[in-house]
């Protein structure tokens, strides 16, 4: 599956955009974390991650992929 987003974004990035959305202390997500094993990570947490990506990164997230993370 290819993502084609407005713009590059590291994982860094990423994962900074995720810890700012899930209200996760920053450096607390790694690359090899799963979502599901943040506790954030709710139908809340779900969808504020989706509207930002949405909003940033012109990428519209599917359930198909979230439940992929």
């Amino acid at each position: 599956m290819r993502m084609i987003t407005k713009e590059p974004i590291t994982i860094v990035e990423l994962l900074a955009l995720l810890e700012e959305q899930l209200n996760v202390e920053d450096g607390k997500l790694s690359p090899d974390m799963l979502l599901a094993d943040v506790g954030a990570w709710d139908s809340m947490g779900v969808l504020l991650v989706m509207a930002e990506f949405d909003e940033r990164l012109g990428l519209t997230l599917t359930e198909d992929i979230l439940s992929q993370l």
